[in-house]
């Protein structure tokens, strides 16, 4: 027996045609975009729109008298009375359902995406009901589409960080090399070579010193997308003194007044953090104005579902145009003679923050200092807020 049998009617005993009301209501269910279909609760047809013709292939004649059946794939139509008959059970006065996707089926056999929403319809002769139904093939093209290319980017991403990872170990060992030979040249021949020869291997050896810190830094900031390290309850004020420790030296040679607030227990991954922290406050005092010792301020606040960290300083500041910028790896404000670096510093914290959730920006006034803050999610990403 077909599963749309004993759900049919026979035309000449279905109520034909149109939504009760006014001419104005009648032409706005004509003109709906969508298919739209008014139908009894045992799913026989008594009305359609134009675009409900346009999508199925079927006329209205074709329609009205007919199971909701005709409309969907084998197995969806089952589907969908089921739970149909399931709602309005529950729902015994209203009821407004959630948009379902389901396969329909034209005319021509051809099966295609749909979302159909169902609401009761409230008229003199009793309850019927309203459904609107949108081809979405369009739309789950588009979000296949957005899913193969995210893949893709995903992909292009792994390999760039694995190439970054290789081409960085294994450039140590060469470099390793030109700077050993280079000193042991220049120790051999020290009676031989005149000043000139001495200040060109002195090039050498501070590019090679220059390349080295580079090649670690690098290593570091690829390290920091496969090192899935445990993220675990940690105190923000430890992991911030932590930091401070290895920047003992230069807070005491620079006369830096560091002050840190009250921070809360947040959860991350602690090696992690420390580097944003020691980072963020180490450029702080490298970047201080000329005429004022550093003088660095550290705190958060609640944000939502997050935390809101601020580090204060009242530096020489960033000019505004360079502020969308810094976050950018190898970008640098400032010569390398007068502030050394290799211009991945920011962009390690940038990807700090994203792996835990967060975002980091900064504010700046040229002259008086800079303002960085960044959120941290109370959870890492793959973690809900709210347990069930």
């Amino acid at each position: 027996m077909s599963p749309y049998e004993g759900l049919e009617a026979d035309r000449e005993h279905s109520e034909i045609a149109a939504p009760r009301g006014t001419l104005s209501a009648r032409a706005l269910f004509d003109a709906l975009a969508d298919a739209a279909f008014v139908f009894t609760p045992a799913g026989i047809i008594q009305a359609c729109n134009f675009a409900a013709e346009r999508i199925f292939g079927h006329s209205a004649n074709e329609l009205v008298g007919r199971s909701m059946c005709l409309l969907f794939a084998d197995g969806d139509a089952e589907s969908f009375l089921y739970q149909l008959q399931n709602d309005l059970h529950a729902h015994q006065t209203h009821y407004t359902g959630t948009p379902r996707e389901l396969r329909g089926r034209r005319k021509t056999g051809e099966t295609f995406a749909l979302e159909i929403t169902v609401t009761t319809l409230r008229d003199p002769d009793g309850e019927r009901l309203l459904g609107i139904a949108r081809d979405i093939t369009e739309r789950h093209a588009a979000q296949e589409q957005i899913r193969a290319q995210n893949a893709r980017l995903q992909r292009a991403n792994q390999e760039l960080e694995q190439f970054t990872y290789v081409a960085s170990h294994d450039l140590q060992e060469p470099l390793r090399m030109v700077s050993s030979f280079t000193e042991l040249f220049a120790r051999r021949y020290q009676g031989i070579i005149d000043d000139t020869g001495r200040e060109f291997i002195g090039y050498a050896l501070d590019g090679a010193k220059r390349m080295k810190l580079l090649i670690n830094d690098l290593l570091e900031y690829s390290r920091l997308s496969h090192d899935t390290g445990v993220h675990s309850k940690i105190d923000a004020n430890r992991v911030c003194d932590d930091a401070l420790k290895t920047l003992a030296l230069a807070v005491r040679d620079s006369g830096a007044e560091v002050e840190v607030g009250k921070l809360p227990a947040i959860t991350g991954h602690r090696a992690q953090l420390r580097v944003l922290f020691h980072q963020l406050i180490g450029n702080a005092i490298k970047y201080q104005a000329a005429d004022r010792p550093p003088r660095i301020e550290v705190n958060a606040l609640r944000d939502g579902n997050a935390w809101h960290f601020r580090v204060k300083d009242n530096g020489m500041g960033i000019p505004e145009e360079f502020l969308g910028r810094i976050f950018h790896i190898f970008h640098r404000l400032h010569r390398e003679r007068r502030f050394p670096g290799t211009g991945v510093g920011l962009a390690m914290c940038k990807r700090i923050v994203e792996l835990h959730g967060g975002t980091i920006w900064a504010e700046s006034v040229r002259g008086e200092g800079s303002l960085f803050h960044f959120t941290l999610a109370d959870r890492p990403p793959h973690e809900p807020f709210f347990s069930a």
